[in-house]
């Protein structure tokens, strides 16, 4: 048989598995807004801090100076209210990768998007019930038979990061997708890299929107021990893009030791006179488990205000940003509806593998299906 004649068969055969060009085949395109994790539909669900007046996230060199300790403080990171206003910083006026920022959950988002060049060309087809990486993700895709698959490595020497992604989903008006994404720093003797796990449930009809996410950032320094020092970040993040309703299960430290917050939330992000509650405990400031209540769309200044009014013990009672300790003082506000969850969830157990992984081998590089 003539070699173009071998060739054809070849084609032939694995034709069926493969998808070469997306075309007009809804089933066969993987993106939602240019991102199959929804940093858009999750900034209509999540309350968004859209100051215009700090372009970069990651360095607020740009606000307001107290006299002792205040919002640019090298050590604001160890304040809970400069965490939350942080992880909801709008991520448009970014530059990625120079101003990304792992206390920043869009900015996490940006970073785990897709393009549709990768997502269109050589899918495998599949028809296949997969389990997450690890035990804390089955939830909501649980039993789900994925059709589609990508995996692709590539390299971006403009920023000096190589990437390898391994990516499964199912389309319908319920989109579910799970994926896998190692960037490695290609800096000389930098031992920099991070591994994500992410997994989505999108229901494109009524917009109800669930998301996981887990990363494991090796720092590339050691501990006075000689371990290497990691910053694990989790999040489980559930809403509806029409009501701007949320629940958020939240933590980010440093492993093996180090800083730690936690976040339980639970609110609407937009609208008028619409408050949403933050659950928080950490090893930072305030040390005691305390309650934000926050009205949505406050500008940078009332966080600021609070940030010094109540550091570091926390106790201003204000009509905007409630900070308190007490359940009775939020059972009189406008976030009493949210205590229920915030009380009744538990927090991440970030000492536990199976909430907070931080062994490398529960994020795989190749793929996983």
């Amino acid at each position: 048989m003539k070699t173009s004649g071998i060739l054809t068969l070849i084609i032939l055969f694995f034709l069926p598995f493969l998808v070469t060009n997306c075309g007009n085949k809804s089933e066969d395109i993987l993106v939602t807004n240019n991102s199959i994790f929804f940093n858009k539909e999750v900034k209509e669900i999540m309350p968004l801090q859209t100051d215009s007046t700090v372009r970069d996230i990651s360095e607020p060199q740009l606000l307001k100076k107290g006299e002792v300790k205040n919002w640019n403080h090298p050590d604001n990171w160890e304040s809970v209210i400069y965490n939350i206003w942080s992880l909801l910083r709008d991520d448009t006026k970014i530059t990625y990768p120079a101003d990304w920022n792992e206390k920043n959950i869009y900015s996490l988002l940006k970073e785990v998007e897709i393009s549709d060049s990768i997502t269109c060309l050589w899918n495998y087809r599949l028809n296949k019930t997969l389990t997450p990486p690890f035990t804390a993700f089955n939830q909501f895709n649980s039993g789900i038979k994925y059709s589609r698959a990508r995996t692709v490595s590539s390299t971006d020497m403009s920023i000096d990061r190589s990437f390898d992604i391994n990516v499964v989903w199912a389309p319908g008006s319920i989109f579910y997708a799970l994926m896998t994404k190692k960037i490695t720093f290609l800096i000389t003797n930098a031992n920099l890299e991070k591994q994500y796990v992410i997994e989505s449930k999108f229901d494109r009809v009524n917009g109800d929107l669930k998301l996981n996410l887990a990363l494991n950032q090796k720092m590339g320094a050691s501990d006075e021990n000689g371990n290497s020092i990691y910053l694990l970040t989790r999040f489980e993040l559930q809403g509806n893009t029409t009501t701007h309703s949320f629940t958020l299960n939240y933590v980010r430290r440093s492993y093996p030791t180090g800083h730690s917050i936690s976040l339980l939330g639970k609110g609407v992000s937009k609208g008028n006179s619409v408050y949403y509650l933050f659950k928080a405990k950490s090893n930072m400031s305030p040390t005691t488990t305390t309650y934000y209540c926050i009205k949505a769309g406050l500008p940078l200044s009332t966080f600021q205000s609070s940030f010094e009014a109540n550091n570091p013990d926390g106790a201003t009672y204000g009509t905007d940003i409630i900070v308190t300790t007490d359940l009775s003082t939020i059972s009189s506000t406008n976030c009493a509806s949210y205590l229920e969850y915030v009380q009744n969830t538990n927090f991440f157990d970030y000492t536990s593998e199976t909430d907070v992984p931080y062994e490398t081998t529960s994020y795989p590089v190749t793929a996983f299906w």
